[in-house]
């Protein structure tokens, strides 16, 4: 450096009132920012956030992190998991569990016209229907229940099993279920509000 730019660089900095707390401060940023080390520690921070991990509509669930590609996958790919901390102090932290119960009638078959007899509602061993009134309907109709569960349709009311309402219905085929009243229908899962848990 020449004498006259550096005679100029000291007057500029003279001239600005400056503590020596910020100028250290200045200085230590400086340095951090030219080492990369301020880069590295916001990316790590960044990086793992909490969510609530849960494998399956049954498991109990548990607290992970991860970065935003691996959290948004695991989430994706199992339904039930959310973002945040799992909630609730007690249970298995699960909006999936208790959501729903499984319709193990075969719904396609389900409401059909048929005959008395005339086996349009299939095997009622397998199908879980038999012709009444000239519709498919579940053969565990009117059975005394205490669970949602212990009906085929996924629906007990009032300590007997009932259909479960078109609305409540989620999933297709064997992965069908009924939603309790207070669930929603996410990708073929019933799901419970998190504030619920």
């Amino acid at each position: 450096m020449n004498g006259p730019r550096f005679d100029a660089l000291t007057q500029r900095f003279a001239s600005v009132r400056l503590t020596r707390a910020r100028a250290l401060r200045g200085m230590a940023v400086s340095a951090l920012t030219l080492t990369g080390v301020v880069k590295v520690a916001d990316e790590a921070s960044a990086a793992k956030k909490p969510y609530c991990a849960c494998e399956d509509a049954s498991a109990t669930c548990t607290d992970e992190t991860a970065g935003r590609k691996a959290r948004k996958k695991y989430i994706k790919q199992h339904p039930c998991s959310y973002k945040g901390a799992c909630r609730g102090e007690t249970g298995t932290h699960n909006p999936c569990d208790g959501a729903g119960a499984a319709i193990t009638v075969n719904i396609n078959l389900l409401g059909n016209s048929c005959t008395v007899g005339g086996g349009e509602c299939g095997e009622p061993g397998v199908t879980g229907l038999e012709c009444v009134g000239l519709l498919c309907v579940p053969i565990d109709l009117g059975d005394v229940c205490a669970a949602d569960a212990d009906c085929s349709t996924g629906r007990c009311a009032g300590l007997v099993c009932v259909d479960c309402p078109v609305v409540r219905v989620c999933g297709d085929g064997a992965d069908a279920q009924c939603c309790v009243a207070e669930a929603e229908c996410v990708d073929g899962l019933c799901l419970l509000p998190l504030d619920s848990l």
